[in-house]
């Protein structure tokens, strides 16, 4: 029988999949660990590995002392809220998005 964490992972992991607006989740040094279908979409890559392969701060963010503000106010406050950010496509094409994220830390 799987174990609460088990169970109550299922939807969340669901729900995120199912997202029509991109999400990801990344390291404090800004590497991509998970993008749902819809980032992946929205950036031109075809799967997910190629996605978590590439370095964003040279091939995703337009600037990336932007990520570095927005992890700092996550660092501060433990989310950020509506942050504008331009994102480079897998074609090069430059897309505007709103970030808002929030932070998950490890305090051991």
């Amino acid at each position: 029988m799987p174990d609460n964490k088990s169970i109550n992972r299922i939807p969340c992991d669901k729900f995120f999949e199912d997202l029509v607006c991109g999400a990801f989740r990344c390291s404090m040094e800004g590497r991509f660990l998970d993008a749902n279908p819809a980032l992946i979409s929205m950036l031109g890559y075809n799967t997910k590995n190629e996605f978590l392969k590439i370095n964003g701060d040279k091939n995703i963010y337009l600037k990336p002392d932007e990520r570095k503000h927005f992890q700092k106010e996550i660092e501060e406050n433990e989310h950020a809220v509506n942050f504008e950010m331009d994102l480079i496509c897998r074609d090069k094409k430059i897309i505007s998005t709103l970030f808002t994220g929030h932070g998950f830390f490890d305090h051991k």
